[in-house]
């Protein structure tokens, strides 16, 4: 089975923001994004071949205005992929688009 190159799959990467994703309050009393929801918003966006993994960082801050990578693993010879993460406000609202999805090589 052979699927699209790498850009017509970024081409295709449906543009997401999400609901809060915030996980709750860390020791310093900010607002962590939760890795684990970020995975599978990024999972459930993404047209072309179903990714095998997707992985986000713990203990990212919901900081606004800053950004966090995500590998995203294929099968079928697919190669992997890294998606940026824009922090939208301080309450973990996330968002990424179509840009922000990079093949690597």
């Amino acid at each position: 089975m052979r699927w699209p190159d790498g850009p017509a799959i970024a081409s295709r990467l449906a543009l997401a923001t999400a609901a809060t994703l915030a996980l709750g309050l860390t020791a310093c009393g900010g607002t962590e994004i939760d890795a684990g929801k970020t995975e599978s918003l990024i999972k459930d966006n993404v047209t072309g071949p179903p990714p095998r993994r997707v992985d986000c960082p713990d203990g990212v801050e919901a900081e606004k205005g800053k950004t966090f990578e995500c590998g995203v693993v294929y099968e079928h010879g697919v190669p992997p992929a890294r998606v940026t993460v824009h922090i939208e406000d301080d309450d973990g609202h996330v968002r990424f688009g179509p840009g922000d999805f990079r093949f690597q090589h």
